[in-house]
């Protein structure tokens, strides 16, 4: 698994946990002795200042020399630029690699937003890629398998039904959310040339990860991607096992 973990940029895209697993994932690598950064190219809610002390900056050179300051005493920040209606506006795609020369060896980028739903259809100008993007992780909130289609839980309701056809109230299932990262407008055919993976986030029971399987090799059978992840961090010990890809099947937690 050291392909995924050695990236210097992980980017998140799609919907379902995105900050839950950024956090996780950045606290890790702390704990391992990297230093990391924790940012956005959209907006996001700051996370509690005790996982992460918050640099506000709209100037870059003074952002650098900020996060390389901080380095000093703390393994994870995160940075922005200001807040706004109580949320983080993030850096410009372009700025993320400033970070590296402030000290930074690892940074974790949401590049989308989703309202803290279960699904999403990109809009026109979605995702938000930084460059470099490094590993584009693209989310899902598995959770949401078997319930029906509303904007309850799916973002941007009103593109899904004019490209995809669902109606409100359509049971989703494994090979609908095929047909919604395959779609040509939406994430995957978007991130041809990225190295890319799904995280099948939040899996509640047996019924949805079987489902999650059949998404997995529907996914790999297209060969727009390298592999998918079922990811469920409430389970303890956490559950991070691969279901299709590059490396032999298993249940593991990320070995950084």
């Amino acid at each position: 698994m050291a392909d995924l973990w050695e990236e210097s940029v992980l980017t998140l895209v799609g919907a379902g946990g995105k900050t839950s697993l950024s956090l996780y994932l950045a606290a890790l690598l702390a704990e391992r002795g990297k230093k990391v950064v924790l940012t956005t190219t959209t907006r996001i809610y700051p996370l509690p200042r005790g996982d992460a002390p918050l640099i506000l900056e709209e100037n870059p050179r003074r952002l650098e020399e900020e996060v390389q300051t901080l380095f000093q005493r703390r393994s994870l920040v995160q940075v922005g630029q200001r807040m706004e209606e109580g949320k983080v506006v993030g850096l410009q795609p372009e700025t993320v690699e400033l970070l590296f020369k402030a000290g930074a060896e690892r940074a974790l980028v949401e590049a989308d937003g989703a309202r803290g739903l279960a699904f999403k259809f990109p809009g026109e100008n979605e995702p938000v890629l930084p460059r470099p993007a490094g590993r584009v992780l693209v989310v899902l909130g598995a959770w949401g398998l078997g319930q029906p289609f509303s904007p309850r839980i799916c973002h941007r309701p009103e593109l899904i039904t004019r490209y995809l056809g669902w109606e409100e109230g359509k049971l989703l299932e494994g090979e609908d959310l095929a047909s919604l990262l395959l779609h040509p407008r939406s994430y995957l055919p978007r991130l041809q040339g990225e190295k890319v993976s799904v995280i099948l986030n939040g899996a509640r029971g047996p019924w949805q990860e079987n489902e999650c399987r059949r998404l997995a090799v529907k996914l790999l059978g297209e060969g727009q991607l390298e592999n998918v992840f079922l990811v469920n961090l409430r389970q303890r010990p956490p559950l991070w096992k691969l279901l299709a890809g590059r490396q032999e099947p298993g249940n593991f937690c990320p070995n950084i």
